[in-house]
């Protein structure tokens, strides 16, 4: 008797699952999150915490604070030397297996991140990625990836957005479910965007850092929130919610805060 298509599809999927929980773990972050090594995490000099990173997540702020834990000159924390170099930190490209283990893995070890608002975020992406571009006039290499005009609306863009899956997306709009790799990664904290100061002063002082804390914090609620104007309709919002229903749901982000970010 022919095996029909959904049991053949089903065991594929098991089989790809097993080999997958089989790989290294450099290979399983690899594979879920797709780019370069270098720029999903910032890891201690001592492996004692590990950031990973989400764009368009307060991840330039972030990153300045944790660069200036280690005294980092100002020039050195420009947002392209940012997101350049690790500065005084480790990448997963350059851990061995066992230190891979250990930052990933250990209980000892703090790990973070922050997501946003799915809306905002996707928002925010906009405006820099296709409209500040343009005007920098930079070519939009983002619109050329996304097949949309460098003057595209908010709406052509979304639409496009919608139609790459997060295998093939760019990583300022690939999901924040894929971007934390929430299956493989046991979170100390998912701090968000919306209490960036707070939860980042908490983050500084769970890493022995709390009484340099303070400059860094009350740089960030100047940055933390990009106001949508009339940009939104239900129509697109709700096209934001299907492609992004990941995040809402694991993130806890409300289906109609699009009315209000």
């Amino acid at each position: 008797m022919p095996l029909g298509p959904r049991f053949v599809t089903r065991n594929l999927f098991n089989v790809a699952h097993t080999l997958n929980l089989s790989l290294p773990l450099r290979t399983r972050i690899g594979l879920e999150r797709p780019g370069t090594l270098q720029k999903i995490a910032l890891v201690a000099p001592d492996l004692s915490f590990v950031y990973v990173t989400v764009p368009k997540a307060a991840n330039s702020t972030i990153k300045r604070a944790l660069f200036a834990l280690y005294d980092k000159p100002p020039a050195e924390s420009h947002p392209d030397a940012l997101h350049a170099s690790p500065g005084p930190y480790r990448t997963i490209s350059q851990l061995s297996r066992s230190e891979i283990n250990l930052a990933f893995r250990d209980p000892r070890t703090y790990r973070f991140t922050f997501v946003r608002n799915p809306y905002a975020r996707i928002l925010s992406a906009y405006w820099d990625k296709i409209v500040d571009d343009n005007r920098r006039g930079y070519g939009n290499r983002y619109a050329r990836k996304l097949e949309i005009s460098t003057n595209a609306t908010f709406e052509q863009f979304i639409f496009s957005v919608a139609d790459q899956p997060d295998r093939s997306s760019d990583w300022y709009w690939l999901s924040q479910t894929h971007c934390t790799m929430l299956n493989l990664i046991d979170y100390s904290l998912v701090g968000r965007v919306e209490s960036l100061a707070d939860d980042l002063a908490q983050v500084l002082s769970s890493i022995g850092h709390s009484s340099r804390s303070r400059e860094p914090v009350a740089h960030l609620n100047r940055r933390a929130k990009q106001p949508s104007g009339d940009i939104y309709t239900k129509r697109i919002a709700d096209i934001v919610f299907r492609r992004y229903q990941d995040d809402f749901a694991n993130f806890k982000y409300d289906r109609e805060s699009w009315r209000t970010i």
